[in-house]
């Protein structure tokens, strides 16, 4: 924090008039000075491939709504943003352009130019800044941002943007894996992937319990068979009017980055309903098995039915599991250790980047010498 203090006196003093001068007349600034924050931000979260793009993709159609691409801010870029805070705007902006968020920087200079007007970086407001210039570029009044595994800091979220509103999307946990094994991203370990379903919908259950009026619920199953239907509370919750142009799939939206094609194109596909069961082909009946064992009495909490019967002793095993994973602070404990290692990814990263600047640094130096 001392650092932090000191970059933001430093910054101040060097400043000088004219770059004041120069951030109070830009437009991106004035608007973001004059708005101060987002207004009802819209956090679509769910686990992966629960649908989460498919939802934002409909709601990004809206009217009122403009839908960014997945950022990973929580559990993953804010701290390679808190490695180099203390040096100031340029560092930051570098480090979202090097990380998962770079395809919301729609134009460098006026994101650092709002950057450099903070009067201190947090993580808080470098977040905020980033969402908030995407939205004025786009023009629409409201933003929206998705990242399924947000499902785990829902609760940060709602802390850090007090008029947020949530909107978490559910899937049979067996769709989810299944969908997860064709990707080149995820692991196709079952028993992983099982048991990851599992703790993300326990993260899930306890925001929604603790946040209910904050926080909107609805099934993926739903949406694909009765879009209308289904979205029409959704809109209400977000206090939006109701805009037939979300049930257009032909119109282009911000969701899906370049990256991301090979595995999110179905969004510019009419709904298919028959992918709410597409996964009954996917397992042999002994995976099936192993799959259920883990996530069934999770799978009957969230009101899905299991196909097949686990032993007596593994069934109470996995129930009591179940059951531990309904404690908050385990669940905190437990996403302590997660951020723990982002914290730790982050911090040798910028350790190798300044190793290889110093390096460059010394052969230029060197190269000098010999000239």
């Amino acid at each position: 924090m001392e650092s932090v203090e000191r970059f933001r006196a430093t910054h101040i003093f060097e400043s000088g008039n004219k770059t004041l001068e120069r951030f109070w007349t830009h437009p991106i600034a004035m608007t973001y000075t004059l708005s101060g924050t987002l207004d009802r931000p819209v956090f679509v979260v769910g686990h992966p491939r629960s649908g989460t793009t498919l939802l934002a993709s409909m709601l990004g159609r809206h009217a009122s709504i403009v839908s960014t691409p997945e950022t990973l801010y929580m559990n993953m870029v804010r701290f390679r943003v808190r490695a180099v805070l203390h040096l100031g705007p340029d560092a930051v902006l570098n480090a979202i352009l090097t990380s998962p968020m770079r395809f919301l920087v729609l134009d460098e200079a006026d994101v650092l130019t709002a950057l450099g007007a903070l009067p201190v970086l947090t993580l808080r407001n470098v977040f905020e800044t980033v969402l908030s210039c995407f939205q004025i570029a786009d023009g629409k009044p409201r933003l929206l941002e998705k990242t399924p595994v947000h499902l785990r800091h829902v609760d940060e979220l709602l802390e850090w943007f007090p008029d947020a509103q949530v909107v978490w999307i559910v899937r049979d946990g067996r769709a989810c894996i299944a969908s997860l094994t064709k990707v080149n991203w995820a692991t196709n370990d079952l028993v992983t992937l099982a048991q990851q379903w599992r703790r993300n919908m326990a993260f899930g259950k306890m925001f929604a319990g603790a946040h209910a009026d904050r926080i909107h619920i609805l099934r993926y199953e739903e949406l694909v068979t009765d879009p209308q239907e289904t979205l029409a509370p959704t809109l209400r919750f977000l206090d939006l009017d109701p805009d037939s142009a979300i049930f257009d799939h032909t119109q282009a939206v911000h969701t899906v980055k370049p990256t991301e094609t090979s595995w999110k194109q179905n969004v510019m596909q009419p709904l298919m309903p028959s992918r709410a069961d597409a996964w009954k082909d996917s397992f042999s009946e002994q995976d099936l098995y192993r799959v259920e064992a883990i996530i069934g009495p999770s799978l009957r909490q969230f009101g899905y039915a299991p196909l097949t019967q686990a032993k007596p002793v593994r069934a109470a095993i996995e129930r009591t599991k179940s059951i531990a994973l309904q404690n908050p602070a385990g669940l905190r404990l437990m996403r302590s250790g997660f951020l723990a290692k982002e914290s730790l990814k982050a911090n040798v990263r910028q350790s190798v980047s300044q190793l290889r600047r110093k390096t460059r640094d010394s052969d230029h130096r060197k190269g000098g010498q010999v000239a």
